[in-house]
């Protein structure tokens, strides 16, 4: 699939239901499909049914990207954010970092204190951004699988 010139609409809209497991299975087969370690990868991927919130991102109707994010629970405050995905067709863009804001947008207006997400050093794209661009800090490294939290705190 090669890209067109131009993008005519892109909406950021939340899912649920059905959808949202379909998008889930389908990231796990397809946006980890780098990474060497199937287990790692699967502790990725949260399952609909712990999902609070699921975005996805159409551009011209097509579904292209997601993203969802999960209270922590007994953590008052604290998120976790989960199935950070765009189309290998649209990386390198900036759409994930569109996304990312939107959903800091709603956790500042839901009191969010804490954003985590995981990490792993095969998705080098993904240490960019959280760690470079949008300056989380990494928490702490899971024994022997290279998987580390990391955390952006809110003000």
């Amino acid at each position: 699939m090669k890209r067109k010139g131009s993008v005519n609409a892109i909406e950021f809209r939340e899912v649920s239901g059905e959808m949202e497991l379909l998008l889930a299975q389908n990231l796990l087969e397809s946006a980890f499909s780098p990474m060497q370690d199937r287990e790692a990868a699967e502790k990725f991927i949260t399952v609909a049914a712990d999902i609070d919130k699921f975005w996805v991102l159409d551009i011209d109707g097509a579904v292209s990207g997601c993203l969802s994010i999960s209270k922590v629970k007994h953590k008052a405050g604290v998120w976790l954010l989960n199935n950070l995905c765009v189309a290998s067709f649209w990386r390198k863009g900036g759409l994930a970092r569109f996304m990312l804001t939107k959903c800091l947008e709603y956790l500042a207006e839901q009191n969010c204190r804490a954003l985590i997400v995981m990490l792993h050093p095969e998705l080098i794209a993904a240490e960019k951004l959280f760690l470079g661009v949008l300056e989380f800090t990494a928490v702490r490294v899971e024994e022997n699988t290279g998987i580390y939290l990391a955390t952006l705190k809110f003000e």
